[in-house]
């Protein structure tokens, strides 16, 4: 299962594979393979924040925010 930022507009392997390249560039062309063959589905960060009670707008935008 991926968190996104949006939603995956399509559910084809390319679409998949187009996201994995930019979204996950941080892993490796084997780890992405891995994840891309594991795949479950996508959930925005949005939609969990609701579902989870959490204050999406109390999310950081990137990690170094959190220091």
């Amino acid at each position: 299962m991926l968190l996104t930022e949006g939603p995956i507009p399509e559910g084809t392997d390319e679409a998949l594979d187009g996201v994995l390249a930019d979204g996950a560039a941080h892993l490796s062309d084997a780890e992405r393979r891995d994840l891309h063959a594991r795949y479950l589905g996508n959930l925005t960060w949005a939609d969990a924040c609701a579902a989870t009670g959490v204050e999406f707008s109390s999310l950081p935008e990137t990690t170094d925010d959190l220091r």
